[in-house]
């Protein structure tokens, strides 16, 4: 039996799921390398997401990377993902709390971090724009970062590498999701 069996022509006029779900995901090509007695914040990972489909969104973000300490000495990170809207990216707000990673025994080699967040809107946005256009940077549109800050100054050099970075996004509910 296929999944098609129970079809029937009534189904045609029901009316399609009104929330749409966004995945994205992003990898940075590029390793970034914090020299020794860096303190400087580093943007390791980026993705857009144009969220103008979705009323009252919930994105869920999730983060994963090679973290490499080339010698033994002791070194913390403070991994933290950013939300700014499109048309102003220095207008940036932190979402979630950050995640510290830390070599607690100062020996060098490499291991993988990881984390998610989540950035849920639970106010029903009546503005909701069903005709914005995708190719467009409208009020809805976002893009999420991941920076990394030395908690304190590097004592070895260190290198994240392979920063991914991908959502998940659709409406946190439906009841104030489609107009009649």
């Amino acid at each position: 039996m296929n999944s098609m069996s129970n079809y029937s022509n009534n189904d045609k006029n029901k009316k399609p799921d009104c929330c749409p779900t966004i995945v994205k995901c992003n990898t940075n090509p590029t390793s970034t390398s914090f020299p020794i007695g860096s303190t400087i914040p580093e943007t390791v990972a980026t993705v857009d997401l144009n969220a103008c489909h979705l009323k009252n969104p919930c994105t869920k973000i999730d983060f994963a990377a090679n973290i490499s300490v080339l010698l033994d000495g002791l070194v913390s990170l403070r991994f933290q993902v950013f939300k700014a809207p499109c048309s102003n990216l220095s207008n940036r707000v932190a979402v979630g709390n950050p995640f510290t990673y830390t070599n607690t025994l100062g020996v060098a080699g490499s291991t993988i971090v990881n984390f998610s967040v989540c950035d849920c809107n639970n106010n029903c946005n009546n503005n909701y724009n069903c005709n914005c256009d995708y190719n467009s940077c409208c009020k809805d549109c976002y893009v999420y970062t991941v920076v990394v800050t030395p908690v304190i100054a590097v004592a070895v050099a260190t290198t994240v590498s392979n920063a991914t970075i991908g959502l998940v996004s659709t409406c946190s509910t439906n009841n104030c999701c489609c107009q009649a």
